[in-house]
């Protein structure tokens, strides 16, 4: 039987705008995504029938998780029997980082492999979309200009000289509750775009404080203070650029240099969950 073994990789928000809500009830937004050298590990098996077996207690108590719905999608699609699922979790489950929406995209992307399916990246995105609004980014990664619903990527060009420390709150924020409690007149229907994707490209680290913010952050550090405590505490250890992720609750720091960024590691581990890992530069 084939197998397959793939790395999900997590991503961070550099900036989300949140336009207005859509007659179809999701929200407009404005993103850049930035896919990260960590995340979860998959194993992937030809079988007949499904099976999910994982390190998650969490994702071990739903009857249908993403990794599934993925499978079972391609299954109908691509009349493919089953597959056998193994998943070693890392990304914290409500923390923003797209944990869930990799994990899928890397279903689809491993049963195209094992069952010699051959389908294009435009294909694979069509179906990631059908799953949920983040999945498509993560068919190929890198940074990348979305908006619509999550479901529209239009590849960039950016800074990612960079090294960066993700903070893991003890605090897991549901994507719904966040949206229920933001806090920013979505009365208004933003028709012209707070920013465009070209004004993206080629911006320097440097540059990112002027440019992106996450409009979750207002409601969500009334909510819980100790995220923007970490996000000031980032920018008093040097980051260049530091924020909350998604709808939270991880909060990352961006350091141009690498040295100083592993200092303020070594220091931040012995008091908090967090990693040090690098972005994922993708052509």
């Amino acid at each position: 039987m084939r197998s397959i073994e793939l790395a999900a990789h997590a991503k961070i928000n550099l900036s989300l705008l949140i336009k207005y809500r859509r007659p179809d009830g999701f929200h407009e937004i404005e993103s850049v995504f930035q896919e990260i050298d960590w995340g979860d590990d998959l194993f992937l098996q030809e079988a007949e029938g499904y099976t999910f077996e994982t390190n998650s207690i969490l994702l071990r108590e739903e009857v249908d998780n993403l990794c599934l719905k993925a499978a079972k999608l391609m299954g109908h699609e691509c009349n493919i029997p089953g597959l056998y699922i193994r998943l070693i979790k890392r990304i914290p489950l409500g923390a923003g980082l797209g944990g869930g929406s990799s994990d899928a995209a890397a279903v689809l992307k491993g049963i195209n492999v094992i069952y010699d399916l051959n389908l294009p990246g435009a294909d694979l995105m069509a179906l990631a979309a059908k799953l949920g609004s983040d999945i498509p980014f993560f068919i190929n990664g890198g940074s990348a200009f979305v908006y619509g619903r999550g479901e529209l990527i239009q590849p960039v060009e950016i800074d990612t000289n960079y090294t960066l420390i993700l903070i893991h709150p003890d605090v897991s924020i549901s994507t719904a509750w966040a949206y229920a409690n933001l806090k920013m007149g979505l009365t208004k229907a933003f028709i012209k775009t707070k920013f465009i994707g070209f004004e993206v490209q080629n911006l320097s680290v440097e540059n990112f404080r002027d440019k992106f913010s996450n409009d979750f952050e207002k409601s969500l550090f009334a909510a819980y203070p100790q995220l923007a405590d970490c996000k000031q505490m980032l920018y008093g250890s040097g980051a260049d650029f530091a924020c909350m992720s998604g709808s939270g609750s991880t909060i990352y720091g961006l350091f141009r240099d690498d040295r100083q960024a592993r200092s303020v590691y070594q220091e931040l581990k012995t008091r908090f969950s967090c990693t040090l890992t690098r972005p994922v530069k993708r052509k």
